[in-house]
């Protein structure tokens, strides 16, 4: 406490602008503490990079279709595979063709990505986008998955 009380006191006979220099600092470092303690907590990402030696042979949307072949059944569709078509962008014509080629109720959409995407859609102000959307979800039959960790255990 001794301690505490002497630097406040040397700290009180600073001009008021090397008071908010100190006050500045002093807040970085909390900050800054704070920050490294997250980063101990965090976990590794050492799955990240386990297919790279496939990278080449493979894009997202054929491992998608290789799964499809693979397990024959059940497949969880990625949010990029939804925003691919609904962006109409380079691998679109892959994603359509996935989807006419696939069993429709082997589908899955999580509800993070339905959530995802309504979010995108209702921001950028086409709730009509996300209405047809649905309207195909439940036409196709594709179902909704609630994933929780001990579901993936």
């Amino acid at each position: 406490m001794q301690e505490a009380k002497k630097l406040e006191d040397i700290i009180k006979e600073l001009p008021e602008d090397l008071r908010k220099e100190v006050e500045d600092f002093t807040l970085f470092l909390l900050e800054k503490r704070k920050r490294e303690e997250t980063e101990k907590k965090k976990p590794p990402l050492s799955w990240a990079g386990g297919l790279s030696e496939f990278k080449d042979k493979y894009t997202s949307v054929e491992l998608q279709h290789k799964a499809l072949e693979w397990m024959n059944e059940d497949v969880l569709i990625d949010t990029n595979i939804w925003l691919e078509l609904l962006l109409e962008q380079e691998r679109s014509k892959e994603c359509r063709m996935f989807f006419e080629k696939t069993n429709s109720k082997l589908l899955f959409i999580s509800e993070f990505s339905l959530y995802s995407i309504g979010v995108i859609l209702f921001k950028l102000k086409k709730e009509s986008v996300f209405d047809d959307f649905l309207e195909y979800l439940f036409k196709s039959e594709i179902s909704i998955a609630r994933l929780s960790l001990k579901d993936m255990k």
